[in-house]
C-alpha cells in the first residue's frame, strides 16, 4: 500500500463528528406525587425571552400530526386528569371554544416516571431514501411535568447516531426545554 493511501485512510478513520445542543431552562422537574398535580389550564405558547427563537407551541408537541388546526390559533390546553391511567386534553381558542380534545391512556400514551408524563418514544431509521447524507437510527424522547413554580414544563430530547456519507461517523443530540405558564 502506498504511504499517501495510508495517510488518507488513517484522516478518514480518525474524523468524527459530534453535535450537542441545549436550550431554555435546563433546571430540574418539579416531583409531582400524583398525575392529579398536573390538572390545569396552560398557555399554548411556550415563554420565550428570545426574539430570535421561534415561537413553540404545547398543541404541536402534543399532537404532532394535527394539520387541521393553526397552533397559534389555540390559546390554552386545559389537562383534566379522569383517574389515575387517562388524562383529557382540551385545545381551546381564546373565546374559549373547544378546538380538539383527545384522551391519553397511560400505557398506550405516555408512562408516569418520577411525577412526569414521558410520552412514549419514538424511533426511526434513516439512509434509505435518495440523498440521505446520513445511515444511522435516531431517537425522540418527550417529558412533560411542572418546574418548581407550578408552570408546565417540557423537554424534549432527540439524538442521532451513524455514519455521514458513509465514511465520517456521527453522533448529533439536541435539548429543548420549554416552559408553558399555568393560568388555573
Amino acid at each position: 500500500m502506498k504511504p499517501i493511501s495510508v495517510i488518507l485512510w488513517s484522516c478518514v478513520l480518525c474524523i468524527q463528528a459530534c453535535a450537542v445542543s441545549q436550550s431554555g431552562d435546563t433546571g430540574q422537574f418539579a416531583k409531582a406525587r400524583s398525575l392529579t398535580e398536573l390538572a390545569g389550564t396552560y398557555q399554548n405558547r411556550a415563554e420565550n425571552d428570545n426574539p430570535e427563537v421561534k415561537d413553540a407551541y404545547l398543541s404541536t408537541i402534543l399532537w404532532p400530526e394535527d394539520k387541521a388546526n393553526n397552533p397559534a390559533d389555540i390559546d390554552t390546553i386545559k389537562v383534566s386528569v379522569l383517574n389515575e391511567d387517562t388524562v383529557e386534553l382540551v385545545a381551546q381558542s381564546s373565546s374559549g371554544s373547544q378546538l380538539k380534545a383527545a384522551l391519553f391512556v397511560r400505557g398506550k400514551h405516555f408512562q408516569l416516571r418520577n411525577g412526569q408524563l414521558q410520552i412514549l418514544s419514538k424511533s426511526s431509521v434513516s439512509g434509505f431514501k435518495a440523498g440521505d447524507p446520513m445511515v444511522g437510527v435516531g431517537s425522540e424522547k418527550t417529558v412533560l411535568g411542572l418546574d418548581p413554580q407550578g408552570n408546565g414544563k417540557v423537554r424534549q430530547n432527540m439524538s442521532a447516531t451513524g455514519m455521514a456519507f458513509l465514511i465520517i461517523p456521527m453522533h448529533v443530540s439536541e435539548e429543548t426545554n420549554l416552559r408553558f405558564i399555568k393560568i388555573r
